[in-house]
């Protein structure tokens, strides 16, 4: 059997034109081409994955600091906060105006409101 085995890959070789150690170079250098297009497809899909989950965090992060900053923001808009020496001239003053305030006590501050 060795001897048929032999005359085998002597033919092989003589049909192909390469020796048994060019044919084996051969298919490791075309087997690692493959691996290695096979790794930068699966390093491809990674990246995208990868980009698809930092753009939904980036969203979800701008809105919520776009909320975050408009309720802030709304509140400092829309409240006033005027500065008066006394409760006496407080009250006069918001009278005067048609306006309902409300007061603390040991404060020099009032915040009113615009009927």
């Amino acid at each position: 059997m060795d001897g048929e085995e032999e005359r085998y890959k002597e033919e092989l070789e003589r049909i192909s034109g390469l020796t048994q150690a060019q044919a084996k170079d051969l298919i490791i250098q075309s087997l690692a081409n493959e691996a290695k297009k096979d790794a930068q497809v699966l390093i491809n899909r990674i990246e995208d994955e990868a980009n698809l989950t930092a753009e939904k965090k980036r969203v979800i992060f701008l809105v919520t600091t776009i909320q975050r900053l408009t309720t802030q923001t709304t509140s400092d808009i829309t409240v006033s906060t005027v500065s008066l020496p006394s409760d006496e001239m407080k009250r006069a003053d918001y009278r005067a105006r048609g306006t309902q305030y409300t007061c603390a006590r040991n404060l020099d501050r009032c915040r009113y409101y615009y009927r």
